[in-house]
């Protein structure tokens, strides 16, 4: 995939218009990785990918995917497949919560933690 950049993906974001999902955006975890996320449906099973803008880990780099990403079966909700840090696949289920932020939980060894995402870029309103 070529990398796009902030800017790149916020001009694709301004062409979905309103016809945009929630999820589409560009999204932190509150450290200084940003993930942009836009619809995708060239695969079966997947509508969106998550793909670095921003990377604060030596093990990414700006454009790898980092997720595929579907609708789930009720509104709001959206299956995720990951990459962790070490490229190992997870899988998981998050709520988008007032179409800002999501949570899922990431299994690590014997332990994990939660990783929570804000969204902090959106498409601009149509008028």
């Amino acid at each position: 995939m070529a990398f796009w950049g902030i800017a790149g993906i916020s001009l694709a974001l301004a062409s979905i218009a309103s016809g945009s999902d929630p999820i589409e955006g560009i999204w932190s975890d509150g450290t200084t990785d940003r993930i942009g996320v836009i619809r995708n449906t060239s695969k079966p099973g997947r509508d969106f990918i998550g793909f670095m803008l921003e990377v604060g880990s030596p093990a990414w780099k700006k454009g790898y995917k980092k997720m595929d990403i579907a609708h789930g079966k009720r509104p709001g909700t959206y299956g995720i497949r990951y990459f962790k840090d070490n490229f190992a696949i997870e899988t998981t289920v998050v709520v988008l919560n007032h179409d800002r932020t999501f949570t899922f939980f990431v299994q690590d060894g014997d332990e994990g933690y939660d990783m929570t995402f804000t969204k902090i870029g959106t498409p601009p309103p149509v008028h």
